[in-house]
C-alpha cells in the first residue's frame, strides 16, 4: 500500500501571497514531493502594491499607520492579527487537517505563534511538526503574552548567516521557545534554500515526521 504524503499548510511572507510563495517554494516541493503536498493560503490583508506589481500582497498583521510592517522595532499595534488567526482557524477546519505548518518571514513568525497557542490550547489544529524559515519573534507588545512557555512540536529551523532583513539571531532567539528545536543553517540571505547540499537534511526531518 502506498504511503500517505504528509500534508503542509504554508504560510507566505510579508507583501507576497499563496502564488509568489508557491513560485518561491517550487523545488522544496520537487525535491520533497515523494514525501509531502503543499497547500497554500492567502493572508487576509492586502497591501498597497509596491513598485507598480500586479500580483496582490498580502500580510498577517501591520504594526503601523499606512501599512507599514516593522520587524525590527517594538510596537504596540498588531492591527489584523487576530482576523489572521481567525482565517486560519477557519481554512484549517474546511481544508485540513494538515500534518504540519510552514512560514517563511512574518508568516513564520506567525506560524511560531500559532504553534504557542496550539500549545496553550488556544487553537484547534492536528499539526505533528512546524518548519520556520527566517522566524523571528515578534516584537509587537500585544504579542509577549504568547512567549511564556515553550512548544513541545518537533521543529525544524532554518536560517541564513547573512540575512539581512531577519538576521540570524533573531530566528535564534525564536528557536529557544521550541523544546526540540533541529537547525539547518544556510550560508545565504532572506530566502527558502534549496540545494543538494541541504536535500538530505530536508528529507530525514521528513522522514522522521512520517514514522
Amino acid at each position: 500500500m502506498e504511503k500517505r504524503k504528509l500534508k503542509i499548510l504554508c504560510l507566505h511572507g510579508f507583501r507576497q501571497s499563496k502564488e509568489t510563495f508557491k513560485q518561491k517554494l517550487g523545488f522544496l516541493k520537487k525535491m520533497l514531493k515523494s514525501h509531502a503536498d503543499f497547500v497554500f493560503m492567502d493572508a487576509p490583508h492586502t497591501l498597497q502594491a509596491s513598485n507598480d506589481k500586479l500580483v496582490e500582497e498580502k500580510s498577517w498583521w501591520f504594526t503601523g499607520e499606512n501599512q507599514v510592517y516593522i520587524s525590527k522595532v517594538p510596537s504596540e499595534i498588531d492591527d489584523g492579527f487576530s482576523e489572521s488567526v481567525n482565517t486560519v482557524q477557519n481554512f484549517i477546519n474546511e481544508s485540513g487537517p494538515f500534518d504540519g505548518l510552514l512560514g517563511f518571514s512574518q508568516g513564520a513568525a506567525f506560524a511560531g505563534i500559532l504553534a504557542l497557542l496550539l500549545e496553550k490550547n488556544e487553537f484547534a489544529a492536528d499539526f505533528k511538526f512546524v518548519i520556520l524559515v527566517a522566524g523571528f519573534k515578534s516584537l509587537c507588545k500585544p504579542h509577549l503574552k504568547y512567549y511564556d512557555l515553550k512548544v513541545n512540536l518537533p521543529s525544524l529551523h532554518i536560517i541564513g548567516d547573512t540575512d539581512n532583513v531577519i538576521v540570524k539571531e533573531r530566528s535564534e532567539e525564536l528557536m529557544t521557545y521550541f523544546e526540540n528545536p533541529l537547525l539547518i543553517r544556510h550560508p545565504g540571505g532572506h530566502y527558502v534554500p534549496g540545494g543538494k547540499e541541504l536535500k538530505d537534511q530536508y528529507i530525514n526531518f521528513f522522514k522522521q515526521q512520517e514514522m
